[in-house]
């Protein structure tokens, strides 16, 4: 059963933060006669103890998950157990962790965070303090629920956080929960059109045409534009495709899936919207799924698991995960540097 389920998300839990311990995959979707069985005999492995809601494991790991002596590996799993038990106070422990000094303790506590009503204010407040990744998962926990997209929506109108900053993915979702409020910032939902596109290729082909570029610097500009869901050469995340493998000497085809993501969407990376019935709005990949449950991998990284009998609806967002204007935010010499690395052969070697 565990070998077959979960394929696409063996190796990163559901905080989306790797560990070196092998990851103990959620039990939702398990028949109720399976869990009861394993509730009577036993189990001496704490986060699955968590998982099957034994109240003495579950007291113990909330005071391990704020001990920072405790191990990181160990805290990141009980994190992640945590935010599977059927204990709803259990947010209120969690909801602690977001003012921890480690950030990868910091962003397995907002996703985690995703069951429970998170402490909305709070978190709004430490997101323009937030490292990239954690600013991420903490404006897609605040848009996945009407009542605490408000506390994102302020913080953009008070323009704290820059409206350009929040991913297209996440403002999807406070379209959901708050039309009026997100159409006063970002307007109306609006895609460019074939035209505009083919524009903005021209420009980038004349630009790339135009100077001398460097793959050693354009590998910095990778890390701070495309390194969050992109792997190259074993380097990066694990959100979008590999970019290893793609036709990348093949520069007009590169220019038009960057400038234009939507133009093809590979399989298996079709962005879903969900909406469930307890009101939560998630969005991602559909990295698995059986007849009980399926799983989505967000833009944080993060694979959720949702009962299928918990959801109100599940449809294709319309766009990819991928941003449209990504080279907008970058000078000419940054962008000729991010396409030489890009078209690289090999790993560079310094």
């Amino acid at each position: 059963f565990f070998s077959s389920r979960r394929r696409h998300t063996r190796f990163r839990n559901v905080t989306g933060v790797q560990t070196c311990a092998l990851p103990i995959w959620p039990l939702t979707g398990l028949p109720s006669e399976l869990l009861s069985a394993m509730r009577k005999a036993g189990v001496k492995n704490e986060a699955i103890s968590v998982r099957l809601d034994d109240a003495n494991t579950i007291a113990a790991a909330q005071l391990i998950i704020s001990d920072t002596k405790a191990s990181k590996d160990r805290r990141l799993r009980l994190i992640e157990a945590l935010a599977e038990a059927d204990q709803p106070q259990l947010g209120e422990a969690l909801g602690k962790l977001v003012a921890d000094r480690d950030k990868d303790i910091v962003k397995a506590a907002l996703i985690a965070l995703q069951r429970f009503n998170p402490p909305a204010d709070k978190i709004a407040a430490m997101i323009p303090q937030l490292d990239a990744d954690s600013q991420i998962a903490a404006m897609n926990l605040l848009a996945s629920r009407a009542d605490s997209s408000p506390a994102l929506l302020q913080l953009v109108s008070s323009g704290k956080l820059d409206a350009k900053k929040v991913p297209q993915d996440v403002v999807a979702k406070l379209r959901l929960n708050a039309p009026d409020d997100t159409r006063k910032i970002w307007g109306t939902e609006k895609r460019q059109t074939t035209g505009e596109m083919q524009v903005e290729i021209d420009r980038v082909a004349k630009i790339l045409g135009a100077g001398s570029s460097s793959p050693y610097e354009g590998i910095k500009v990778f890390n701070m534009a495309c390194a969050t869901c992109h792997r190259l050469f074993n380097q990066g995340g694990q959100i979008g495709p590999d970019l290893t493998a793609f036709k990348r000497d093949d520069l007009p085809n590169m220019l038009l899936n960057i400038v234009n993501p939507n133009a093809e969407i590979r399989e298996g990376y079709v962005n879903y919207l969900v909406t469930t019935k307890d009101g939560r709005a998630l969005s991602g990949f559909l990295a698995d799924e059986d007849k009980q449950v399926v799983v989505i991998r967000g833009i944080d990284g993060a694979s959720i698991t949702v009962p299928r009998a918990q959801i109100a609806e599940m449809k294709p967002a319309g766009f990819s995960l991928m941003p449209e204007g990504l080279l907008a935010g970058l000078d000419e010499q940054q962008t000729r540097d991010l396409f030489a690395y890009l078209r690289s052969a090999q790993p560079l070697v310094r």
